[in-house]
């Protein structure tokens, strides 16, 4: 039953989107990237569910394999967004690129590309930075399923999630 729950919220934004009569007109790229952009927002979704292994029948190592591949999936999504998007309309980009975009979403979305290059970086950069343990926690905080709840300055983000499994 919660697999049908996720599905159906992982697929639904996609299937609305694929059926928007604004995408009629539109060239290759920006429907590949606005799609791309979708998916990884639903990809995104799925993100702390498989860190904390949530989902049922799931192992947890088989979910923190998972979780890896999601957030490949994730930053490849990402990149073909922001590609669908430059060869779309590259002027446009530089001003979100810039911060000098006239719509928030343009805001959010640089904002949100340069916090997951900052995780990409941690993530490739981990075994070179010899982080501890507890400072990768604090700064990739999903770490198990028997994380304890919320306790102040350990696991701050993992709260929600903890709580509901």
């Amino acid at each position: 039953m919660i697999w049908a729950f996720v599905a159906g919220i992982v697929m639904t934004p996609v299937l609305i989107a694929a059926d928007s009569s604004l995408l009629a007109g539109r060239e290759a790229a920006y429907i590949v990237g606005g799609m791309a952009g979708i998916l990884a927002l639903a990809v995104l979704l799925l993100q702390p569910l498989l860190a904390v292994a949530c989902l049922p029948g799931i192992a947890l190592s088989q979910a923190r394999r998972w979780h890896r591949w999601t957030g490949t999936a994730l930053v490849v999504a990402v990149g073909i967004h922001i590609g669908g998007l430059y060869l779309t309309s590259p002027p446009d980009m530089i001003d979100a690129l810039l911060l000098m975009a006239p719509t928030l979403y343009s805001l959010f979305g640089v904002i949100a590309m340069w916090g997951l290059i900052l995780i990409v970086l941690l993530v490739a950069g981990r075994s070179r930075l010899r982080l501890r343990a507890a400072l990768w926690r604090m700064v990739h905080p999903f770490n198990s399923k028997d994380t304890p709840p919320f306790r102040a300055g350990r696991n701050w983000n993992a709260v929600y999630i903890t709580s509901s499994c």
